[in-house]
């Protein structure tokens, strides 16, 4: 609306960061005191209702200014980087397809072409690599070279980070195939899915990380009784 009206591009640009500093700086000042209360919160929750699961109630909030800080400052970053880089994609657009939503062309998705042939085997190579670092992670934890709990976490974090990379690339570069035959429903999730890729890998990321946390503390928990 406001370029069809004679607004410029950098002119935007400039609005919008204002106002995306803006709401960013006010919105992590309110996380970091919804944090800490939230935290405080569970502490007293794992003290008197999960008093079973964790055995024990010398469990309290430890909290630094420093700490603090850095979280306010990287949810400003994060959301300053994004706004940024989203209104980076959005400059080459005319007016008249940012008011039609013309999704193609106002985000610039990659068309199904020879060019993204060579993106594709970029991802793949980079999660090959990564796999394989992980896996050289678990196996030094194994042999001794390194610690148990730092095999464990960078090699799950490395293997983590590949398999993203690996699901993103296969996604993103998913040709569009009929749904028809047994597996059509499936094959509806996938096209979906592949879709926007970046945003498809985005839940992955979440469910998987989670999941790996969950993991990771019931493991050494477990370990730390025999």
């Amino acid at each position: 609306m406001l370029r069809s009206i004679g607004f410029s591009v950098s002119a935007l640009r400039r609005i919008f960061l204002t106002e995306g500093i803006a709401l960013s700086v006010l919105g992590s000042l309110l996380g970091v005191v919804g944090a800490v209360v939230y935290a405080d919160v569970i502490m007293w929750g794992l003290r008197t209702w999960w008093f079973d699961a964790v055995g024990t109630t010398r469990l309290a909030l430890a909290v630094s200014p420093a700490m603090l800080a850095v979280g306010a400052v990287g949810g400003v970053a994060a959301a300053v980087l994004s706004i940024a880089w989203c209104l980076r994609a959005l400059a080459p657009a005319s007016p008249r397809s940012l008011l039609s939503g013309a999704v193609a062309e106002v985000t610039g998705l990659p068309t199904a072409s020879s060019d993204s042939r060579p993106t594709e085997l970029r991802s793949w190579s980079v999660g090959m690599a990564l796999a394989a670092t992980g896996v050289a992670f678990v196996g030094m934890a194994a042999t001794g070279v390194i610690g148990a709990t730092g095999g464990f976490f960078g090699g799950g974090f490395v293997l983590l980070a590949a398999m993203l990379v690996v699901a993103w690339a296969w996604l993103s570069g998913r040709p569009t195939r009929h749904t028809e035959g047994p597996w059509s429903l499936s094959q509806v999730g996938f096209r979906n899915a592949s879709y926007r890729p970046g945003r498809s890998v985005l839940c992955i990321a979440l469910i998987a990380s989670a999941s790996f946390i969950i993991v990771a503390v019931d493991a050494f928990r477990l370990e730390g009784d025999w």
